[in-house]
């Protein structure tokens, strides 16, 4: 079993819950910033995610 985006709740359950981190927070500035500057949308933007392992893997 395998989480996604990796909430506190994923490592505290039985077992912990392997999962996918993502940086949300640079995702949501990289859409705002480009809304709001005007700019047109790239037709891809690549932002890194990790697995996080745990003892569900």
């Amino acid at each position: 079993m395998a989480g996604f985006d990796d909430i506190p709740l994923a490592g505290m359950t039985t077992p912990a819950l392997t999962t996918a981190s993502h940086p949300v927070g640079r995702i949501a500035v990289a859409a705002a910033s480009a809304l709001l500057d005007g700019r047109p949308a790239a037709r891809e933007t690549v932002f890194p995610s990790a697995l996080v392992a745990r003892a569900s893997a």
